[in-house]
């Protein structure tokens, strides 16, 4: 494989953040060192979101969201020097989603849920009732600033605001400002350079977009966006920049941080939190800065994290690669000799010599591990366990990072001639070509790496109708495609938005449905699959069914397959007679996005919920499916005026056995 890789001694090592030297341009970012230290736990897990404060010199964690109990009204205080939580006082009353500020010397509990704000006075210890706002916010950040009280964004109850409200403790009163540019919340607003920032947070999607504003002439303006979206994130500001972390990109948690430049006014990445983490809080207190709660991929989390703010770059450094014809000259001597990767015991042993160095022979044999290791090849996601129904095309793919890689396939272990591209490509996939287990090595001058071998399983077209009692593609009908008869009828077409599309049906999440009927094929009691593909709008109804066979009035429910509104997001259930299960937190399903939702039932072994192919729950089933005589419906619930889907469904299936793992994957890769 012919490729332009740098000859070692056209390298130069400058420390972390620095400007290129003449001639050089970036080759590889070093990566700064968060040495995360655990602290005490929280006494109760919870979403912390813009509820952490210092006061003197300790830190306040204040109400928030627990798993147990909704929204609460526990505050707690850490001591520093003891490392140690106290619960004080609580509340007066529970409040979630709630934005937290301090003002000469009190402590602010403003909103959530609510308009109504509590200070606490730390000499009293007590809380007592403030003005109130003029509405309910709820997930609003707030900041102080030139002794008043900043609140931005957040919701109306359900509605997203772009209001600004600045409390005066003078005047006692809450008195409007101008708007930010865009409403949002799961932002996170700090102070910066006389400008009060909003960072990020979520408006329909996730945001990348950042905007800053003015006290003194009421005014906003857009800043440079961060590098991804990101909402629910942490936020500090340190040394002279801002620093943002963690939160969700709309898919998944996550863990990097980025930085912003007020020299180059860009961000860029920057190490990473000890974990991925959502609507947690972080505050600055003696050259550290606290991670304190939130929620992670195992749930709500009690946990808090302390980092060193002085020694992220301590000893980190860039990789500058030498320009066409510009000179290496002595500069990349004294960078390689000043961090060590060129030592004097290697100068003494010969390894490394002047007519070396002069004529860019040093090999890799002559790097030490610090070096070689941000130069060697990295896998950061494998690739993952496949199955696909026959004759269809498909690909393998995975993420490395690394300089000038090149890559080859093996198939058991076996080199595949040919494939030497960073994605594999299968078409017209057949289990005897092509069923297997395949990686991929990755290399580069500096080294290799293979990745974890990966199941390939070619599923037959039959295996997947077999079972299948109703087929609804809903590409212009309503129409039952398995063969059986159970065409849908559509109910509540009244509603000027209510439309057929080529591929889907539009559900205005008013009155309309699709009444399958009460077939005695669609109400299986031992075995049963549903799956659909679905895009949600909006969170206006909890609760809003893809399919299901439940009558309100008598409680029948044999099977229930929904989404449920989450906030800034969804999550999918799965009713099956008396027992459920729900998608798990780091699988959040967003607005105005597809997805693949496969629940399945087998009364001998258990209930299982996929998204997008991926088996994301579990449980063990004791009772019964329920028998119900209702009627099989799309989109909306018998006999309840309120519960209507509001998005587009297509492909819904209905099986009277459990499809297997591997035909959930199959029949997801189909729809791709």
């Amino acid at each position: 494989t012919n490729y332009n890789a740098p000859s070692v001694g056209s390298l130069l090592t400058v420390p972390y953040g620095s400007d290129a030297p003449a001639g050089y341009s970036l080759y590889q970012r070093g990566e700064p060192i968060w040495d995360w230290k655990k602290k005490a736990p929280l006494e109760i897990a919870r979403q912390t979101y813009d509820g952490v404060e210092i006061v003197g010199n300790n830190i306040y964690a204040v109400a928030g969201w627990n798993e147990e109990n909704g929204s609460i009204a526990m505050v707690e205080r850490y001591e520093v020097s003891s490392n140690s939580w106290t619960t004080i006082n609580p509340l007066s009353s529970k409040r979630g989603g709630i934005a937290t500020s301090v003002l000469n010397g009190k402590l602010y509990a403003i909103g959530g849920q609510t308009s109504t704000i509590e200070a606490y006075d730390p000499i009293t210890e007590n809380w007592s009732y403030q003005a109130s706002l003029p509405k309910i916010a709820w997930h609003s950040s707030g900041i102080t600033f030139q002794n008043k009280i900043y609140l931005l964004g957040g919701k109306n109850n359900l509605t997203l605001s772009n209001e600004v409200f600045c409390f005066d403790e003078a005047t006692n009163q809450w008195i409007q400002k101008e708007s930010m540019l865009s409403a949002r919340d799961g932002h996170k607003t700090v102070l910066f350079e006389n400008r009060i920032w909003s960072i990020g947070g979520f408006d329909s999607n996730e945001l990348s977009k950042v905007e800053s504003y003015d006290p003194v002439s009421n005014s906003w303006k857009l800043e440079a966006g961060l590098t991804q979206k990101r909402s629910w994130s942490v936020a500090w500001v340190s040394n002279g920049k801002i620093y943002v972390g963690g939160g969700s990109d709309g898919i998944k948690y996550l863990d990097s941080i980025e930085i912003y430049d007020p020299i180059k006014k860009r961000w860029s990445l920057f190490g990473k939190l000890p974990l991925a983490l959502v609507v947690a809080d972080a505050v600055v207190l003696d050259d550290k800065v606290y991670i304190v709660g939130g929620r992670d991929r195992f749930g709500f989390s009690d946990k808090v994290f302390a980092a060193d703010l002085n020694a992220s770059v301590a000893g980190v450094y860039d990789l500058y690669r030498k320009d066409g014809n510009a000179s290496a000259g002595t500069p990349v001597v004294q960078a390689e000799v000043a961090d060590g990767s060129v030592t004097a015991s290697k100068m003494a042993d010969g390894s490394v010599t002047s007519s070396k160095i002069a004529s860019n022979t040093i090999t890799t044999s002559d790097l030490n591990e610090q070096i070689l290791k941000y130069l060697k090849p990295e896998i950061t996601a494998q690739p993952k366990t496949l199955s696909v129904v026959a004759d269809s095309n498909t690909s393998f793919s995975f993420s490395a990072e690394g300089k000038y890689l090149s890559y080859q396939w093996k198939k058991n272990g076996n080199i595949l001639t040919g494939e030497t591209n960073a994605t594999l490509t299968i078409t017209d996939a057949n289990a005897t070509q092509h069923d297997g287990n395949y990686s991929v090595v990755v290399t580069n001058e500096f080294g290799n790496v293979e990745s974890n071998a990966s199941e390939f399983l070619v599923i037959n077209p039959n295996a997947i109708s077999q079972g299948l009692v109703g087929w609804w593609p809903l590409d212009g009908n309503a129409s039952d495609m398995s063969g059986n008869g159970n065409d849908g009828v559509v109910n509540g077409e009244s509603h000027p938005n209510s439309r057929k599309l080529t591929t889907g049906y539009y559900f205005n999440g008013v009155d309309n449905e699709i009444n399958l009927g009460n077939s005695s094929s669609l109400n299986p009691t031992q075995s049963i699959t549903l799956s659909a593909w679905f895009k949600i709008f909006d969170g206006k109804v909890r609760n809003t069914p893809i399919i299901e066979r439940y009558r309100a009035t008598d409680g029948q429910r044999s099977y229930h397959l929904s989404t449920d509104f989450m906030g800034s997001f969804c999550k999918i259930g799965f009713y099956i007679g008396a027992s459920y299960l729900e998608s798990p937190r780091n699988k959040i399903v967003s607005y105005n996005a597809y997805y693949h939702t496969v629940a399945t039932y087998d009364s001998s072994s258990e209930a299982c919920l996929y998204l997008d192919g991926q088996l994301c729950s579990s449980t063990k089933v004791t009772s019964p499916m329920d028998s119900s005589q209702a009627d099989t419906t799309i989109g909306g619930v018998l006999n309840s005026g309120a519960q209507y889907f509001h998005g587009i469904i297509y492909d819904v299936r209905i099986y009277d056995r459990a499809l297997s793992a591997a035909e959930v994957q199959a029949l997801y890769n189909l729809g791709q």
